[in-house]
């Protein structure tokens, strides 16, 4: 009877040490992904790489005052928040017979 308790307790104590490296895995995966802080400030070079387009299409935009943006030391910001606000602003609803609503 004891071999059988004991052999009981080791399949436990496997089941558990498994189920410990899953659930340590996970946090390490966690803790590893990049944090994105959306209120970060971000200047134009990341904003193009961000949204997707050129330098002078965001020059375009922030000429025709499109986002919100700061100028300093010769240098145009944005706030990521306020990036991704614009980039929803403007959602396309799909209708019932499929066409799309702008």
């Amino acid at each position: 009877m004891e071999t059988q308790k004991t052999s009981f307790d080791d399949v436990i104590r496997r089941i558990i040490r498994e189920e410990f490296q899953v659930v340590l895995s996970s946090i390490k995966q966690i803790f590893n992904a990049p944090s994105v802080d959306y209120d970060e400030v971000i200047d134009l070079k990341k904003f193009c790489k961000y949204v997707g387009c050129s330098k002078s299409h965001a020059y375009k935009l922030t000429s025709k005052r499109a986002l919100k943006f700061s100028r300093r030391n010769g240098k145009i910001w944005f706030k990521r928040s306020e990036v991704d606000e614009w980039l929803m602003s403007n959602p396309i609803i799909q209708k019932k017979g499929g066409s799309n609503e702008y």
